[in-house]
């Protein structure tokens, strides 16, 4: 998935801290709660990183990497969403600021993302990295 180095993408390169992650619905939803946080990571060589939680997920009872119960770790997953992979980003209309993120899923914590190009309109606003999805998905189904 290799590209020419677009202004976004010049832009996007560095580590990003999530300010808000909520849905474009009317009056808006917030999948992680209105308190999640996350980082987002692009580097130079076309690789990014993506991890949001919602605080307060039970803690496990052991603290070994795999010692969580199966209900821990159930908890864990529904407070959580990871993923990485290779991105290209695309600009279209002439605007340097914007364009469409792609991202070749490697690894997720979603099962089904993983081999999956997910896609994301992307914008720098203010100094902010805006990510909004092309496709609106509820409950399981595209809208």
């Amino acid at each position: 998935m290799a590209s020419s180095a677009s202004s976004i993408q010049q832009e996007m390169i560095g580590t990003w801290t999530l300010l808000d992650y909520r849905t474009s619905a009317k009056p808006p939803k917030f999948p992680l709660g209105p308190n999640a946080k996350g980082m987002l990571i692009f580097t130079p060589d076309g690789f990014m990183s993506a991890h949001i939680m919602e605080p307060g997920a039970r803690l496990f009872e052991e603290h070994g990497l795999h010692s969580g119960t199966d209900p821990e770790l159930a908890d864990a997953m529904r407070h959580s969403v990871a993923y990485s992979g290779r991105y290209q980003i695309s600009t279209a209309n002439g605007k340097p600021s914007s364009g469409l993120l792609k991202t070749l899923v490697a690894v997720a914590s979603i099962p089904n993302w993983v081999g999956s190009i997910q896609e994301r309109e992307a914008k720098i606003v203010d100094g902010r990295l805006v990510l909004s999805p092309t496709v609106q998905v509820s409950e399981g189904r595209s809208v």
